[in-house]
């Protein structure tokens, strides 16, 4: 559902029919609904049962904030059948950044994309973000793009270690951030890493690396 303006009351209904054990019901599109951290809720209420065939997890466009991403965790960080979350859009601050974390890194997660994209996790989120990507299992495609980060020492350093530590990870979209000069880095890095296929930076730098 996209722009249908169900609001966290629709989105207890859906969930209600999620709940179902005959529900077969595999991706969930809420795309600008007006949803808060209250469906959010109700959404980590049911992918955190047994039996939930839910694979994909769409909230783009919804003020869900970071409190709203602290709910999802507490479903998300137990859920081993979720495989792509997508929160663009969604009015995240760097405080979100342990909850993200939190469900990147447990044991059990089939996480393989997630896109955080037109954020603004900043710096201070992204050095958390991508700690945890040291430790994903399955997760191939990362996206933070538009977030505000810069290329401090400390998060080339995170980058640098999480591409060469993680064959897991293969795709990173690092577009609209401040990696203009030091994106050049990072491609050296790739050529280096042959298990990452795709790396997409800033517009201006045109070094996008695409195998």
């Amino acid at each position: 559902m996209i722009k249908s303006a169900i609001e966290d009351e629709g989105v207890r209904v859906v969930c209600k029919y999620l709940q179902l054990e005959t529900t077969n019901v595999e991706e969930l599109e809420l795309v600008d609904n007006k949803i808060t951290s209250l469906g959010c809720e109700f959404i980590a209420k049911t992918v955190v049962l047994k039996g939930t065939k839910l694979k994909v997890l769409k909230l783009d466009h919804n003020p869900i904030k970071s409190q709203g991403v602290a709910e999802l965790s507490k479903g998300l960080s137990m859920n081993s059948v979720i495989e792509s979350i997508s929160l663009n859009y969604c009015f995240l601050e760097p405080d979100c950044a342990q909850s993200i974390m939190s469900i990147i890194i447990y044991l059990n997660s089939n996480l393989q994309e997630l896109s955080l994209q037109g954020n603004n996790i900043q710096n201070e989120g992204a050095l958390i973000i991508f700690k945890a990507l040291l430790a994903a299992k399955n997760l191939e495609k990362i996206n933070v793009s538009d977030n505000h980060i810069s290329d401090t020492v400390e998060i080339m350093a995170m980058l640098k270690s999480v591409m060469k530590g993680n064959a897991a990870v293969r795709s990173y979209n690092l577009r609209f951030n401040g990696f203009i000069e030091s994106g050049k880095d990072l491609v050296e890095v790739v050529k280096e890493c042959k298990h990452i296929y795709d790396l997409q930076l800033d517009e201006k730098l045109d070094t996008e690396f695409l195998i």
